[in-house]
């Protein structure tokens, strides 16, 4: 059997037996109320006055309220109270929130800082300004400047080399004793090339070269910052040292270790 709780506001709603004479809280107005000991229902007026404040509710709406749980039944009316209490201070809080911030109640470093968008265009017209310059100057002070220097060094040292080759031979032949005027033919070094880097970024502290004489090919190697080369040479059908001086200046000679005396 359940008892039938009456409020002022004219709420009613139902509480178990078990729970007779216990305090508890109006569903309507949040008043705090006691339960009544087991009664039959109190006498409807035939026609009650809905209070002003409250909208009609049906006799359906207020029988299907949910019987109050154990802990709502015992909770004291103060603890509502409280309740109240912090749901109105959450709203203040939250009003002062959403307050927006002038300059005056703004914070002293929430200092607007602009923002500055770039178009991918842009992006890539600055990366060009920098890289096309920085090319143009590595080039200039590399590869272009190492091909310009070495060209100087290149040109003469050739007809140098080829020289000083002949020069080498002429002496080996008359070393061995035989008469040039008893040779077909005059030995002599033709021509030559540097084996040269396909992309030099300086010139080389040692580059190859070969070349053809009457004698056959022969292999050796320059040093470009010495002027110093050694090449092996074919004289008369065998293979001779030949060390020397490609520079202008200096026309130092030897042919397997001996000097070569003009």
């Amino acid at each position: 059997m359940s008892i039938v709780v009456a409020c002022q506001c004219g709420k009613r709603f139902k509480a178990g037996d078990q729970y007779a004479g216990k305090r508890t809280k109006c569903p309507g107005c949040g008043q705090a109320l006691t339960i009544p000991l087991a009664a039959p229902l109190p006498p409807v007026p035939a026609r009650p006055k809905p209070p002003a404040a409250q909208p009609a509710d049906s006799m359906d709406d207020l029988l299907s309220l949910a019987e109050p749980s154990q802990a709502e039944v015992f909770q004291p009316a103060a603890r509502s109270e409280a309740s109240r209490k912090s749901a109105a201070s959450s709203k203040l809080s939250s009003a002062a929130a959403v307050v927006p911030q002038s300059k005056r109640n703004r914070p002293a470093g929430s200092s607007a800082v602009p923002s500055i968008t770039l178009s991918p265009m842009v992006i890539i017209m600055i990366v060009l300004a920098i890289l096309i310059p920085s090319a143009l100057f590595w080039a200039k002070e590399g590869p272009m400047k190492a091909n310009a220097d070495w060209k100087k060094i290149s040109d003469v040292a050739e007809d140098n080399i080829v020289g000083q080759i002949t020069r080498a031979m002429d002496y080996q032949i008359k070393h061995m004793g035989f008469d040039m005027t008893d040779l077909k033919y005059q030995p002599r070094a033709n021509s030559m090339f540097f084996d040269e880097p396909i992309l030099m970024f300086r010139v080389p502290e040692s580059i190859d070269f070969q070349g053809n004489s009457t004698e056959g090919m022969f292999h050796g190697v320059f040093h470009p910052r010495t002027w110093r080369f050694e090449v092996t040479v074919p004289i008369l059908k065998s293979d001779h040292q030949v060390n020397g001086s490609a520079s202008e200046t200096d026309q130092s000679l030897e042919v397997d270790g001996a000097a070569v005396k003009d």
